[in-house]
């Protein structure tokens, strides 16, 4: 908890204000193979681009796809924005964006052939998640109840998809 102030959690509203969709640049760390940037064991810094539309709001598209290739050791990892000087539509100057948009979670197979498409669970659960571990008593949503498997994760009912 501690790590990563929750204020860096993506809510719908992040995705709304910084107009973030199809085809805008993300990064992801992780271990792909169990391979390290170096010998004190940090993660490999990588970058994708968003591919799938719309990606807000959660509740009713809780992933989002990313365009790059994904390994085993790359899932669990953050999935974040950070661009310096993003312009919006409209507005006469830039602004820094840098926000955790999601978690890695799965890779898309299709008929046993990886995509090199990776399925990003939105922030806004884990946000909701730590909440729940704050104060479990507190009332869940129909949002929170929803399952949601690989192949409509990946908006494409022929998709298969497997966790790593």
């Amino acid at each position: 908890k501690a790590a990563i102030p929750l204020n860096w959690l993506a809510q719908d509203e992040t995705f709304q204000i910084n107009q973030v969709g199809a085809g805008d640049e993300m990064m992801a760390l992780g271990f792909p193979r169990g391979l390290a940037a170096n010998q004190a064991g940090f993660p490999i810094l990588r970058s994708g681009r968003v591919a799938s539309f719309p990606i807000a709001p959660a509740e009713v598209f809780p992933t989002f796809l990313l365009d790059f290739t994904v390994f085993p050791g790359n899932s669990g990892g953050p999935v974040f924005m950070s661009q310096a000087a993003r312009r919006r539509v409209g507005a006469d100057e830039g602004h820094d964006v840098q926000f955790i948009a999601g978690l890695l979670t799965q890779q898309v197979e299709l008929n046993s052939e990886r995509l090199e498409i990776g399925i990003v669970t939105h922030a806004k659960f884990i946000r909701e998640t730590l909440m729940l571990m704050d104060n479990p008593r507190a009332p869940i949503t129909q949002a929170r109840n929803e399952v949601v498997t690989g192949a409509r994760a990946a908006s494409a009912e022929e998709a298969v998809s497997r966790e790593y």
